[in-house]
């Protein structure tokens, strides 16, 4: 998989460009600004676009946490806490 890194930064450009465009989708969802449109391919274009904006933000968040916690970073403490907790209320 190839993304675009800033060397040395841990910042993914291409995963904010999409972050971005995927923000915009987030606020069309919520504004429905085709609701009066009869063009059903249009319309059907639209969903499809649209709907992979949750999703997006979902696995894009799992994956920067991932590379976080992989580096043995602040949120690698995090979720080494939490799944301490999570455990002893298993019990």
């Amino acid at each position: 998989m190839d993304v675009s890194v800033k060397k040395g930064t841990g910042k993914y450009n291409s995963i904010d460009l999409f972050k971005l465009i995927m923000s915009v989708c987030v606020i069309a969802i919520h504004t429905q600004p085709l609701i009066n449109c009869q063009n059903e391919l249009v319309v059907q274009i639209y969903e499809a676009i649209v709907g992979m904006a949750v999703p997006f933000f979902f696995l894009s968040t799992g994956f920067l946490i991932y590379e976080k916690t992989r580096s043995g970073g602040v949120f690698y403490l995090l979720i080494l806490k939490i799944g301490r907790v999570k455990s002893l209320g298993c019990t």
